[in-house]
């Protein structure tokens, strides 16, 4: 499949591809003519057969054409009405349906047609505002988009695919500030009743095997914003890397969400479902850092395929990550971090089966978690060519520090926490600092693995013995406690026992 782009009509692909118009006044006219320079800021040309009837301005035979590397995009729209409502807004009338044309050449050299068509049921849409503060609100009761015809230009065998997503009960809103496209920058806001999206795959006759996968999101709330002259010319020049003023955010929020794939042939099957209660993600990037976080509740996944050996089914009761990356150069050391974390993480019995199959070791849920957050020094842009051409590291670590280390099970946890700083130049880099770690209920569960014939008698024996020399007793039964010092020179030890 080809790499879609927002090279088309923002004021067409407002709904599902978030790509929303851009810039607006109260006059049709001019509407139509900032699309048209703001599609051109973005890579593509607009056409329309224009004529006005009264108080509204109509684009019939609309086009938007972008050619990017090799691949050509092409939208196209049958009538789209501009009606200037003498309030100083103008309501957008869009007929269905809006046909994206991807065409571009496979392994072969053969060019390759696709077609995604997009149609809308009850859909509104008003701009307002005044110039350099337009807005765009629409909402429509479902906005579905399915493929089209999959053509092989020259006669070659070409898979069968049918796709379909769908919105519905949607709202939103769209702001431009901003009157021209090099210091255009957008804000936007929706709410979603639900959101799912299912697909089929066949291979070519010659293959064999057949793919299907779908996904859902419940009930929906999500914000967004970015600087459109930066977004457009990192399209135009991607190889040039992240320009000055790149900056687009999102986060969204949900009540539930489901996927389910599913790959069989004759040698071969794999089936993967994923449910949970609802979560949150969140994503920030611009040429000074990345920033991404995801949160999950009441997750249930399971895995089967012929290569396993039996499913596998695991539940938590909550999951995230977070983690954010400093991109840009900078004399001084940038601020890092990740958050890493599962709380009441289950697997099944068939799993516990394999290791465990007289059920010595209790099957409790397993907690999990990292919290750290480090100083890394960027000596280059991280998204530049530099850098990807660079002989040495563009980055070297100064410091690191675990605020929190967790992994409970059972009876047992291991906690810990760790504070280390590294000198420039070293590779590999060398800690100076300190880690401190517990262990409660070691004992313990090393008897329940050496039941269950895990490990046998004298492994048991050999892990209590190391645990005995690098670890002092903890204030409670069964718990040892260890500090592990990184000192200068690269020498190490663990309570005063040297270990490098």
């Amino acid at each position: 499949m080809p790499r879609p782009t927002p090279r088309l009509l923002a004021a067409v692909s407002l709904l599902a591809l978030a790509a929303g118009p851009v810039g607006a006044q109260t006059l049709a006219s001019d509407l139509w003519s900032e699309w048209q320079a703001s599609s051109a800021a973005m890579g593509a040309q607009l056409s329309a057969d224009v004529s006005q009837q009264g108080n509204a301005l109509i684009l019939e035979n609309f086009t938007s054409r972008s050619e990017d590397e090799q691949i050509i995009t092409t939208a196209t729209l049958d009538r789209i009405t501009l009606t200037e409502e003498g309030d100083g807004t103008v309501t957008v009338t869009l007929s269905n349906p809006y046909t994206t044309t991807f065409d571009f050449p496979n392994d072969s050299g053969d060019r390759i047609t696709v077609d995604i068509v997009m149609t809308h049921e009850s859909l509104d849409m008003t701009v307002s505002g005044p110039v350099g503060e337009r807005t765009y609100a629409y909402s429509a009761d479902t906005i579905r988009i399915v493929d089209g015809p999959i053509v092989n230009t020259s006669g070659g065998e070409v898979p069968t695919v049918d796709m379909e997503i769908v919105a519905r009960d949607l709202d939103a809103t769209y702001s431009v500030i901003g009157d021209t496209p090099d210091t255009q920058s957008f804000e936007s806001t929706s709410n979603t009743g639900s959101l799912a999206a299912r697909i089929d795959i066949l291979p070519p006759p010659d293959e064999e095997g057949r793919f299907k996968g779908s996904f859902g999101l419940g009930e929906m709330t999500s914000s967004g914003s970015g600087n459109m002259a930066a977004i457009a010319a990192m399209q135009q020049m991607p190889e040039a890397g992240m320009p000055d003023g790149f900056d687009v955010s999102a986060d969204l929020t949900y009540a539930w969400a489901r996927f389910e794939i599913d790959f069989e042939s004759p040698s071969d099957a794999f089936d993967l479902s994923y449910v949970n209660e609802g979560g949150t993600m969140t994503f920030a990037l611009s040429k000074d850092a990345f920033d991404y976080g995801v949160t999950a509740q009441g997750i249930a996944t399971s895995i089967a395929g012929t290569e396993m050996p039996v499913p596998v089914q695991a539940s938590a009761a909550a999951s995230e990550l977070a983690f954010s990356v400093p991109l840009a150069a900078s004399p001084t050391p940038s601020d890092a971090s990740l958050r890493f974390g599962y709380t009441d993480l289950m697997a099944s019995d068939g799993l516990w089966s394999l290791i465990d199959p007289a059920g010595q070791v209790p099957r409790s849920p397993v907690t999990l978690l990292l919290d750290a957050t480090a100083q890394v020094q960027i000596m280059v842009d991280l998204m530049s060519e530099q850098a990807m051409m660079a002989d040495t590291p563009p980055a070297e670590l100064r410091a690191l520090n675990v605020a929190a280390l967790e992994l409970s099970f059972g009876d047992t946890s291991l906690t810990g926490n760790a504070d280390m700083t590294f000198a420039p130049g070293q590779m590999p880099p060398q800690p100076v600092g300190q880690a401190n770690l517990s262990l409660s209920g070691g004992n313990a569960l090393l008897d329940q693995l050496q039941a269950a014939g895990v490990i046998d008698a004298q492994q048991a024996g050999m892990a209590r013995g190391v645990a005995g020399m690098f670890a002092r007793p903890g204030a409670t039964p069964d718990t040892i406690e260890t500090t592990i010092d990184f000192l200068p020179g690269g020498s190490i030890t663990a309570n005063g026992v040297p270990l490098q």
